[in-house]
């Protein structure tokens, strides 16, 4: 396993509610995990529970134990544990700290002693992933907000972080960026990466990532559901439950079939075109 919790609780200094309340669970090395859940279930909380901000930074009343590779998320691992995982916040302004692009995507690199030549490489790599080659010398400042995000993306995965975390990373971002940083998402778990993001653009994420994924619905704290998206995002129910929209795709395919035109429960786009098609030649057979 990559991550296990256990018992995990967690009550923010000053409030009479646990944020978290007895989160049992293990994450497997490589999986795309999707956090969901309505405003004030705990999603934040579960992310930064995961990298040692809480209870180490953010202070509060905490119980049970998180565990990366085995090993315990106390003080004494914090220093190993942050070269495994990488956060990216909604707001990137909050983790741009230079003044140039090639400053920013260098930082991390130098804190882990990356010699020159490879270095060098990695920002090169950085920068054409990023499409933002052209702008290596270009002040902060100067960047678009979702130039800034992707930047600060790939700043983080130039250190080759084994687990990486999200927290409603394209919520400022137009579709265009938004399908930028998706996709760039499923590269890096294709290549072993586990990311574990909070997004509530459950469209645009089956679309990007596929509905293969896990997700991780939360409410008051506790877990709700915890399984495979096909299962739980194409149940209306359940999705009232979490406080999740569901999917346009979904509600069609539920529309058809109560008018008689049963093609089955597609979660995407390019599903439901396939099923209506498959059905309608049927129909024509």
């Amino acid at each position: 396993m990559e991550i296990s919790l256990q018992g995990l609780g967690f009550r923010y200094e000053g409030s009479p509610d646990w944020a978290l309340h007895d989160i049992n669970l293990e994450i497997d090395r490589g999986e795309f995990v999707l956090v969901a859940g309505e405003g004030g279930a705990g999603k934040s909380t579960f992310l930064y529970s995961l990298n040692g901000l809480i209870p180490h930074i953010i202070n509060g009343t905490f119980q049970g134990s998180v565990q990366i590779e085995g090993i315990p998320l106390d003080r004494k691992a914090m220093d190993g544990i942050s070269r495994r995982v990488g956060f990216i916040f909604q707001n990137s302004e909050s983790q741009l700290f230079t003044t140039t692009v090639e400053e920013e995507v260098a930082l991390g690199l130098e804190e882990n002693g990356t010699p020159l030549p490879e270095m060098e490489r990695k920002i090169v790599w950085a920068l054409e992933t990023a499409g933002l080659s052209s702008y290596r010398e270009t002040p902060l400042y100067a960047l678009s907000g979702g130039q800034k995000q992707i930047l600060a993306l790939v700043s983080i995965l130039v250190t080759e972080p084994k687990i990486l975390l999200l927290d409603e990373p394209t919520g400022d971002l137009d579709p265009i960026f938004s399908r930028k940083v998706y996709q760039l998402l499923r590269n890096i778990n294709e290549a072993g990466t586990n990311v574990i993001l909070v997004d509530h653009k459950i469209e645009a994420i089956l679309e990007m990532i596929g509905p293969t994924f896990r997700v991780i619905a939360l409410k008051g704290g506790k877990i709700l559901a915890d399984g495979n998206a096909r299962a739980i995002l194409s149940d209306p129910g359940l999705m009232q439950e979490i406080g999740l929209q569901v999917p346009a795709v979904v509600e069609m395919g539920l529309l058809l079939s109560q008018s008689g035109c049963p093609i089955g429960h597609p979660l995407t786009i390019s599903e439901g075109v396939s099923t209506l098609e498959n059905w309608l030649g049927k129909i024509d057979g």
